[in-house]
């Protein structure tokens, strides 16, 4: 008799996702390139600020931050419209484009620190829930 009950349950929890309205497929069709660049590097900017929670609650090194934030960050660039960013550090404009390409980064590391932060306020919860 558990053991019917256990199959129900694990059934259960694995079809669920199946059954919702929300089903994932039709919104990753829907999304046009800029859309899922944009939450690819919305991703890549969450990355970074749990590398900084890491090193704030020491469960990684500076150096070692330092290092995989360059490389989300990187990737975030590439991302981006921007042509390839690694091929232009010799010339003056392309490292001026470079700046702006990190601005809009720290923009949007700021955008999303706010958004996490929002989602994690009690008035959030409330209203959720």
């Amino acid at each position: 008799m558990l053991g019917i009950l256990l199959v129900l349950a694990v059934a259960g929890f694995v079809a669920y996702p199946l059954m919702t309205r929300d089903a994932v497929v039709p919104r990753a069709i829907a999304e046009s390139p800029a859309e899922a660049n944009a939450r690819a590097r919305f991703a890549l900017y969450r990355q970074v600020l749990d590398l900084e929670l890491d090193e704030q609650t020491g469960k990684l090194a500076p150096d070692d931050r330092q290092e995989l934030e360059a490389d989300l960050l990187r990737r975030a660039a590439l991302l981006m419209d921007e042509p390839a960013l690694e091929t232009a550090q010799a010339d003056r404009a392309d490292a001026v484009r470079r700046v702006a390409v990190e601005r809009r980064i720290e923009e949007e590391i700021a955008a999303a620190r706010r958004a996490l932060a929002a989602a994690r306020s009690p008035e959030a919860s409330a209203a959720g829930g």
